[in-house]
């Protein structure tokens, strides 16, 4: 089973958690924001609560408080 993250709230930010999580494991652990956001851009309307909730709890790091369009989204705990 997926790790719960605590803060995302609902079944449909945990898909993309999920979602978020198999992509950068797909990319080496590591993809520009902007991409990751246009790959899933299709099914969601944005990401950036999500990958916030992800860096409080110590599975993804990127620059800020929150990711900016030019930084870098990098895996750091394996889920």
């Amino acid at each position: 089973m997926p790790r719960q993250i605590d803060g995302l709230g609902d079944e449909e930010r945990q898909e993309q958690f999920d979602a978020i999580v198999e992509l950068l494991k797909e990319h080496d652990g590591q993809m520009p924001y902007d991409t990751l956001n246009r790959t899933l851009s299709e099914k969601w309307e944005g990401i950036r609560l999500v990958l916030k909730a992800a860096k409080s709890a110590g599975i993804v790091d990127y620059d800020g408080i929150v990711p900016s369009f030019n930084g870098t989204i990098t895996l750091v705990d394996d889920v």
